[in-house]
């Protein structure tokens, strides 16, 4: 099961004296948090796709569900690829340190439990080593594990 979502596209509420909040603001949430159900999303550049993305494999992280080597997170530029990889970073961070979670304004890292803080500082030690790439990174990696398999010299190109 999965669920869709336009972020982005519907604009930002303002109340009172309080930052923007964005009309999707509870999607954004539920993107992040419902480690359950697979999730895309599709939203234009800047409207927090990445910021998603990062509260989303922080979750994970914490409820065990995987580590940070385990997951594969896919970009399309290089640039784009090291950006995700340093707010993976900094938000691991900003968690670890008792920040607020940027989705919901909520104490992320007052809430800790033992496990996930540990959980949290392995991730931590392995950012650099992710597999946090481009796609053709990515599938480069992958051919080069197993080059025989997919009919390739071991020492192929691109």
């Amino acid at each position: 099961m999965g669920a869709t979502s336009n972020i982005g596209g519907m604009g930002a509420l303002i109340l009172d004296n309080h930052p923007r909040i964005p009309v999707d603001q509870q999607t954004r949430v539920e993107a992040a948090r419902d480690l359950d159900n697979s999730w895309m999303l599709e939203a234009g550049a800047g409207t927090g796709k990445t910021s998603v993305l990062v509260a989303r494999i922080i979750s994970i992280i914490r409820a065990g569900r995987a580590r940070l080597g385990e997951l594969a997170a896919i970009t399309f530029t290089e640039n784009a690829a090291a950006d995700l990889k340093a707010r993976i970073r900094e938000g691991i961070e900003k968690c670890l340190a008792g920040f607020p979670d940027p989705l919901t304004a909520s104490a992320w890292g007052y809430d800790l439990k033992p496990v996930e803080r540990d959980r949290l500082r392995l991730a931590l030690d392995d950012v650099d080593q992710a597999p946090i790439s481009t796609i053709h990174s990515f599938a480069s990696g992958i051919l080069r594990e197993r080059p025989a398999e997919a009919g390739l010299d071991p020492e192929f190109t691109i």
